[in-house]
């Protein structure tokens, strides 16, 4: 009878899972970075929609996953030169891009030469690599009062 009912168990978790053995499904795994407690969620897909997120202890853990799962962004950090400065300026995107475009995005900004007078929120590059993102300044220049 032991073994009766334990494939009636792996019965029902195996009815419980979406049919994998025709491709359709698929599960991720992440570590959330919404909050510090980082929880590890796992998000199945089913034809590459988000059809259950676990791990999560809070809502925006869930939103995080559903969404990294189908559409992962970055926001990129990087340095620019900056006009009769051999010091860098430090620069931003000012919202995530997606990540299969940061390639795109550093290599704009590895093209990019800053004004000396920058401060903090100034725009060196509009619509980054066609992404609608900019690329912000985080630290003034040292021309601009703020000292690097």
């Amino acid at each position: 009878m032991t073994d009766e009912k334990n494939t009636t168990a792996e019965a029902d978790v195996a009815d419980a899972i979406p049919d994998v053995a025709d491709g359709q499904a698929e599960t991720r795994e992440f570590t959330c970075v919404q909050c510090p407690m980082g929880c590890p969620l796992t998000v199945t897909l089913v034809d590459g929609k988000v059809t259950g997120v676990t791990g999560n202890t809070c809502p925006r853990g869930k939103a995080y996953g559903e969404h990294e799962a189908v559409a992962p962004e970055r926001t990129v950090t990087s340095l620019v030169g900056a006009e009769g400065s051999t010091r860098p300026v430090s620069v931003k995107t000012s919202a995530p891009v997606p990540k299969g475009r940061i390639g795109d995005v550093l290599t704009a900004i590895e093209h990019t030469v800053a004004p000396a007078k920058v401060a903090i929120g100034d725009v060196v590059i509009t619509d980054v690599a066609g992404t609608g993102v900019d690329v912000v300044v985080t630290r003034a220049s040292d021309w601009a009062g703020g000292g690097l």
